[in-house]
């Protein structure tokens, strides 16, 4: 991920041939400078984005102007001052292979009034020990609510949204607000994909999102050590 960037919204998929995926994403008053970006295996895929006054901008024109990049497994997209309030992202199978294809989804902004960071801990957590994820955030924002997603290594999942109590991290200061907590009962490889949601003290939405994949341990052989980190994101 590139220095500096705030990760708005992460989404996975699989698409086939005509069908298009839509997804919507909030920004808030502010932001500099956003990437749109899709990436898959093969096949060819369109990324088509839609403003709050219903505005589309697609890759061909993007391409034009200088501000996107089509290749033969991504495509990106690049706004600067885009408007505030609610954008369409949609994923287009233009041509795809019989069964389908995987895509991966991101946004993520720079130049942004809030910033943010996430704290996973403990770094390699215990089976039967505990888990969870904090929002660390500044700019004037008050985080509501965050739809949550966890993939275990049974093949079993949970999502489910959660409350987050109206804490505000005020202009200046900083807040910090646990999203999840869990108590891993089984070895292996697990997914979580946090989406946060919030309002700035001009009204407008906020959301900032975080995927990782985390490992968890035998009891003895966790790493109790605090890990904060940013959100992922490929940068080309």
């Amino acid at each position: 991920m590139a220095e500096g960037d705030e990760v708005l919204l992460v989404r996975k998929g699989n698409i086939h041939q005509g069908e298009t995926a839509k997804y919507v994403v909030d920004f808030e008053e502010g932001i500099g400078r956003v990437n749109f970006q899709v990436s898959w295996p093969g096949s060819d895929v369109d990324l088509i984005v839609i403003d709050p006054a219903g505005r589309r901008y697609s890759m061909a024109e993007a391409v034009a102007a200088g501000n996107g990049r089509k290749r033969g497994t991504y495509d990106i997209l690049q706004l600067k001052n885009p408007m505030p309030g609610r954008w369409q992202v949609e994923v287009y199978g233009r041509r795809i292979a019989p069964g389908g294809e995987s895509y991966n989804l991101r946004v993520a902004a720079r130049d942004t009034r809030v910033q943010s960071s996430w704290e996973a801990k403990p770094l390699v957590p215990e089976a039967g020990g505990q888990f969870s994820v904090e929002l660390q955030s500044r700019g004037g924002v008050t985080w509501k609510s965050a739809e949550v997603r966890i993939d275990r290594p049974d093949g079993s999942e949970t999502i489910k949204t959660v409350s987050l109590g109206g804490l505000a991290a005020v202009l200046g200061g900083e807040s910090g607000e646990t999203v999840y907590s869990m108590r891993p009962m089984i070895t292996g490889l697990y997914r979580v994909h946090v989406e946060a949601a919030g309002i700035m003290d001009d009204g407008s939405r906020v959301q900032r999102a975080f995927e990782r994949t985390f490992r968890v341990a035998v009891p003895g052989r966790g790493v109790k050590r605090k890990h904060r980190i940013k959100p992922f994101i490929r940068s080309y």
